[in-house]
């Protein structure tokens, strides 16, 4: 019994789109902090600044990336103990999957580097 291919694209893909909201989420405080510190209007100004500082901290200090590891980890575990192959890189080759560069820099983050040739290029 292996990892079908496709559910591996599948997951590999979604975890990908949950990394990259994730990265958007810290892009977006920036420009909403870029956006309230050009107001012409000091104490508009300062009021928006204390009713956002906290959330703009725990938004940008939370690395949520950080929850989705074991699951990355667990995914290529298993292809690999299924399937037989020595590393990720045959899984994918030999099953001809390219996978997103978010998912492969979520399998950095776990220790497992993905090679150029098993990503797909945008």
């Amino acid at each position: 019994m292996t990892i079908d291919p496709d559910l591996y694209l599948n997951l590999s893909n979604s975890y990908g789109a949950a990394f990259r909201a994730i990265k958007n989420a810290a892009l977006y405080i920036d420009e909403i902090n870029l956006i309230i510190i050009q107001m012409s209007n000091v104490e508009a100004k300062l009021d928006l600044m204390r009713n956002i500082k906290n959330n703009n901290l725990n938004i940008k200090q939370s690395n949520q990336s950080e929850n989705l590891l074991p699951a990355v980890r667990n995914l290529n575990e298993r292809a690999i103990m299924l399937s037989g192959y020595d590393n990720i890189n045959d899984y994918l080759l030999y099953n001809n999957i390219l996978v997103s560069q978010e998912w492969a820099d979520l399998c950095s983050q776990t220790g497992v580097e993905i090679n150029s040739s098993n990503i797909v290029t945008e």
